[in-house]
């Protein structure tokens, strides 16, 4: 039955993979997996508020391919991971039937298989989230610095690859907090504080780096972002036609639920209580005292335990049911569940065939190659527009974003300027880290990035235009006249400008 639950899993995973192309995020994902390791630190380090761990393991998956299905099937990979540690975790802690339905709902969870399908690191952080709960309880049982260095290397590795990742690192400390009479805990407690001072020690350079950083699309919590984000881990963040009303109805079964496991079972309070209403709470706290952080996405890695907790309170159920001599009983319980797994299945496949990423960097790639003309240029000016667009109007392998860079850009930049700096030209144009110049030549006709004026455009019959929707165009004025109206693909606007 766990290798059906697992079949199903995969497929739900799978079944839409790739069939939109990448969005802004997941651009700078496969741009970094397309440089060196070096290059990929240095890139995360000066373009991206996340610490480089993700995006090297990336890198490294990318050394077989940079094509857009080969890296999502490691968010793909990421996200069976996550089920298995639910499933043996789940399993070893509570029983091999509340681990086949955790597993079940995991399975079918709108946010799990929402992640599977991106190429950012939610999945990965998920996964690490709950191989730290297992390594939390190992430690519990055995409450030694010795036993605890899992679940310590498990923080640090979480720490390197999410700038909020202290969320998930202290629901696990927090889980992770000796229990007993006083005496117990007073002589265990300096063993907690040790852990809880390394984890922080690995911490303190991505809290640093995180602190330099604004991320604009970040926001402070509202009832509404957080009935969102909770409903979220059931029925997915995509563009599925769910009624208005679905999402807060959602959000009231799961809180209501939960209350209700974690107050009637014990054994699941800490659980419910660490990984779940923590990090929404600390998560809130951290966006009115420090900075916002509230996005849906920061609070992935609760999902998978949401599925435990339902996992082991039917189980429970299920356990007592299959004692007691109502067999009628026993059936009704094993069909309702097998229902909700179905119908959470059919969601979840709704969601992962309703298209959804915002920019359509393929499909405008897709038009200019139909549209250009010789004599004409494709001037991207924003870095992000430029890497989408070379990806799929030349290849993932197209040349690299040290190489292809506006110069004068890249120099303003502080951070670029300190690291310059250090390694000097000569090691900087050996790691391949220096910029050959501002246009690519790879496409038929010229390709330019950055913001400062073009070259001569005196042989040039036109511009094509390439922006988001959130770029000024005051100073973007390639050649006299008006912009005309533009051709839109989600956030992207081509304008094709004539040269007098």
């Amino acid at each position: 039955m766990a290798l059906l639950v697992f079949a199903v899993a995969l497929w739900l995973r799978v079944v839409a993979l790739g069939r939109d192309g990448f969005w802004l995020d997941e651009i700078y994902s496969a741009s970094f997996a397309n440089l060196s390791a070096l290059g990929t630190v240095v890139a995360a380090f000066l373009y991206d508020p996340h610490p480089p761990l993700y995006y090297l393991q990336l890198n490294a998956w990318g050394r077989l391919g940079h094509g857009d299905l080969w890296l999502l099937l490691n968010s793909v990979s990421w996200s069976a991971a996550t089920l298995l540690a639910v499933f043996l975790g789940t399993t070893r802690q509570f029983g091999s039937i509340s681990g086949l339905i955790a597993l079940g709902f995991c399975a079918v969870m709108g946010s799990e298989v929402f992640f599977a399908d991106e190429l950012r690191m939610y999945a990965m952080y998920g996964c690490l989230s709950v191989l730290s709960w297992i390594a939390a309880n190992r430690l519990r049982t055995d409450y030694r610095c010795r036993t605890a260095l899992p679940l310590i290397v498990i923080l640090a590795m979480m720490g390197a690859i999410h700038s909020a990742s202290i969320l998930g690192a202290s629901a696990a400390l927090l889980y992770a907090l000796p229990e007993g009479n006083r005496q117990q805990i007073r002589r265990l407690l300096p063993t907690w504080v040790a852990i809880a001072a390394v984890v922080a020690c690995t911490y303190l350079p991505w809290a640093v780096n995180a602190s330099f950083r604004h991320v604009a699309h970040t926001s402070a919590p509202t009832l509404q972002s957080a009935s969102h984000t909770v409903a979220g881990w059931i029925i997915g963040y995509g563009d599925a036609p769910w009624p208005a009303w679905a999402g807060s109805a959602t959000t009231i079964v799961v809180a209501v639920s939960l209350i209700a496991i974690a107050l009637t079972l014990p054994m699941l309070t800490r659980l419910v209580v660490c990984f779940i209403a923590w990090p929404l709470l600390f998560g809130a706290a951290l966006s009115v005292a420090v900075q916002p952080i509230w996005l849906d996405r920061t609070f992935a890695f609760c999902a998978p335990f949401v599925a435990i907790a339902y996992g082991v309170a039917i189980g429970g159920i299920l356990t007592r049911l299959s004692r007691g001599s109502s067999k009628a009983a026993l059936y009704s319980t094993i069909g309702l569940v097998a229902a909700a797994t179905a119908g959470g299945a059919w969601l979840a496949y709704v969601q992962v065939t309703t298209p959804y990423k915002p920019d359509h960097y393929r499909e405008l790639a897709r038009y200019l190659a139909e549209q250009v003309k010789p004599g004409e240029i494709i001037y991207a000016p924003d870095a992000a527009t430029f890497w989408g667009v070379s990806r799929y109007l030349i290849g993932p392998d197209w040349g690299t974003i040290f190489q292809v860079q506006d110069t004068a850009e890249l120099s303003r930049l502080k951070k670029w300027q300190r690291m310059y700096a250090v390694l000097g030209p000569t090691a900087a144009g050996h790691l391949g880290l220096l910029p050959t110049g501002r246009r690519l030549d790879s496409f038929r006709v010229s390709m330019f990035i950055g913001f400062s004026p073009l070259p001569d455009l005196a042989n040039v019959t036109a511009v094509w235009l390439l922006v988001s929707d959130d770029v000024s165009l005051d100073d973007l004025r390639p050649c006299a006249g008006q912009l005309p109206a533009p051709s839109v693909f989600g956030r992207l606007l081509a304008y094709r400008v004539p040269c007098p």
